[in-house]
């Protein structure tokens, strides 16, 4: 069966005549519709933002779900300010969450500075939020984390963009503190082993994603 148009109205529905009338076949193709796929680039956030942390904390603060998304937590913002760049959230248990923002390689400075307002602001967790963390700051946060109460992540920071649009910043976890689930075998079953050393720290590291 093939499909002829009637000649006296282009317009109507094709109308459908015997192959053995000698009709000439005609093609109908459907008309796709016409859009632009564009490709998600990454660069390193210090290029993006040249002005520094104090921008995207205040980003940040702007956006609690930003943050809540990586941890997996509703954030609000809490009205107080441990420095310009960094930002204090609350979860609905009322638990405080720090976040210190770095926007190149972690250093020792920011290191430590994040410890001194993690207890000045009475925070029960913090977020390392930096361009790249050095192996050495991440065991020191995995073991931390197997070692006291306070809760601890390292997050890697980039700038996101398609085409010629505004950067974003993307967030990806790359420590984050162990969970029932991570026990030894012989650890009572839903017990998180606290007591290990630094060098086990690439158990609960989440590894640097690929570029």
């Amino acid at each position: 069966m093939t499909f002829q148009r009637n000649s006296h109205d282009g317009e109507q529905a094709a109308q459908p005549q015997s192959a053995s009338a000698g009709a000439p076949r005609v093609a109908v193709a459907a008309s796709a519709p016409s859009f632009t796929i564009a490709r998600l680039e990454y660069r390193p956030a210090a290029e993006a933002w040249p002005g520094g942390t104090e921008a995207l904390a205040r980003w940040l603060r702007a956006n609690p779900d930003v943050v809540g998304d990586l941890l997996g937590a509703r954030l609000t913002e809490v009205d107080e300010r441990p420095g310009p760049d960094a930002c204090v959230f609350e979860d609905t248990a009322g638990h405080r969450v720090l976040v210190v923002v770095e926007m190149g390689e972690s250093t020792e400075a920011t290191f430590g500075g994040l410890m001194t307002r993690l207890s000045a602001t009475r925070a029960q967790a913090a977020v390392w939020i930096c361009g790249s963390a050095r192996p050495d700051h991440m065991a020191a946060v995995s073991w931390l984390n197997r070692s006291v109460d306070a809760r601890f992540y390292i997050a890697r920071l980039r700038a996101a963009h398609i085409g010629g649009g505004s950067p974003a910043p993307h967030l990806d976890l790359t420590v984050r503190p162990p969970r029932a689930s991570d026990t030894r075998p012989n650890r009572p079953s839903g017990t998180p082993d606290r007591g290990r050393r630094a060098e086990d720290w690439r158990e609960i590291s989440l590894g640097e994603p690929d570029a």
